[in-house]
């Protein structure tokens, strides 16, 4: 889960920032929750039209414990979740220890387990960086911190603060700083100052926001720049935004970077299976996967990475084997005579003894390998019963090619087959 903390001075345009880049990274197909810790309870309202939301305090004053996770939070754009701290009774408490607040009781509710977001934005008010609006960059909150600034004083100062409270917390493990993004109020000097502030705090600035009409048009009908104006030059502005903030989340810090770190990658060879989804499509051909392993090892030539590929020949008979039918038998018995007896071995693989003993019982691996089969066509493992129905494979194949997914069937139900077996196989029968 990608957890990051959003600041910025109040007024400075961080809530549409942050909620342009929940409905970017939402189009880039993660799922998003979006937490609004400001007591002002507008962090979200343009993801969801200005829906008048319960904030997770006042449920917390009126109902006490009485109440669910559902109550606390409201989908939006794109399946955004959003939800608002909210904040105190106005002249009566403090605003920071409301926060902490309703952080404890979206733990305490389960949140992140129930919808398992992807990425978890919290969008945090800047201007006093006290213990409570500290919260969301402490320990078990956020990884990273990002602040949203122009090059107007006042919001240099509040950005310069947000970086020393950053640095405060850097020896006790807690959210490291991740960059600065410039949201434009076309003051002189503006990227200039911005950039001295980068240097001062030791850190890179992120993205550059223009100050745009478009951002007021898209508000004024209580939406996003994403939703109501997809095709902008500003909505593009925010996607680029997005993946160089994920870009930064995931780069290795320098003081890591410097110890010698060594990746491994490896790629195996897609074999399609019976029983799954993708039971009815062929495999890659030979020279399809050898091109794409190409294609990796061309990128990946550096020092510091090793790159292991599984032998697309190996793939191409185990496809076959995969999704053949008893004709096989008369090709293991020829290979077995030909002497293939320890394929799992590299050095022992006769690949062209198999494809002889293939050519010995009349048949090839590739119309076994590459055989394409039509939804209706019988399957050579039809008479076996694995529980999973192929009315269920079908329409998992389906959503497959829309892209779709379907969500943990401990949340819903999708009617698998599997419900025919005893308790602890089906988590609907428990």
């Amino acid at each position: 889960m990608i957890k990051l903390a959003v600041y910025g001075k109040g007024g400075i345009g961080k809530s549409t920032t942050v909620s342009n880049l929940s409905a970017a990274l939402s189009d880039m197909g993660c799922k998003v929750m979006q937490i609004g810790c400001d007591p002002k309870a507008d962090s979200t309202s343009s993801l969801h039209g200005k829906k008048k939301v319960t904030t997770v305090l006042d449920l917390v004053r009126t109902k006490k414990n009485d109440f669910t996770l559902e109550d606390m939070v409201t989908e939006g754009y794109g399946g955004v979740i959003c939800v608002e701290a909210g904040g105190p009774t106005p002249g009566v408490g403090c605003a920071g220890r409301g926060i902490i607040a309703a952080l404890e009781k979206l733990a305490e509710k389960g949140a992140y387990d129930v919808y398992k977001p992807d990425v978890v934005i919290y969008d945090v008010l800047g201007d006093v960086v006290c213990g409570g609006f500290s919260m969301p960059m402490r320990g078990g909150y956020a990884d990273k911190v990002f602040v949203v600034t122009s090059g107007e004083n006042m919001a240099i100062h509040a950005a310069a603060n947000i970086g020393l409270a950053v640095e405060n917390f850097r020896g006790r493990g807690y959210a490291g700083l991740g960059g600065i993004i410039l949201n434009r109020r076309d003051v002189k000097r503006e990227e200039e100052k911005v950039l001295e502030l980068c240097d001062d705090l030791n850190t890179t600035l992120v993205g550059k926001l223009s100050r745009s009409e478009t951002v007021q048009a898209a508000e004024e009908l209580g939406m996003t720049v994403i939703e109501a104006f997809p095709e902008s030059e500003m909505a593009e502005e925010y996607r680029v935004l997005a993946k160089a903030v994920l870009d930064e989340y995931f780069a290795v810090p320098k003081e890591i970077r410097q110890k010698g770190l060594r990746v491994g990658v490896s790629a195996s060879s897609f074999v399609p299976k019976p029983f799954t989804p993708f039971q009815w499509e062929p495999q890659n051909t030979i020279e399809e996967l050898e091109r794409k392993q190409k294609f990796l090892r061309d990128r990946l030539k550096l020092r510091s990475v090793t790159f292991n590929w599984h032998e697309p020949n190996l793939s191409f008979l185990e496809a076959a084997f995969a999704r053949g039918d008893r004709r096989l038998n008369k090709v293991l018995l020829a290979a077995f005579k030909r002497g293939c007896k320890f394929d799992g071995w590299t050095e022992e693989f006769k690949f062209d003894e198999w494809m002889n003993a293939f050519a010995d019982a009349g048949l090839t691996c590739e119309m076994f390998a590459h055989k394409r089969y039509d939804l209706e066509d019988p399957l050579p493992w039809d008479h076996i019963d694995a529980g999973v129905t192929k009315e269920f494979l079908k329409r998992e194949w389906l959503k497959a090619l829309k892209e779709e997914t379907s969500p943990d069937c401990r949340i819903k139900c999708h009617g698998c087959g599997m419900k025919q077996f005893a308790k602890g196989v089906c988590k609907s029968c428990e």
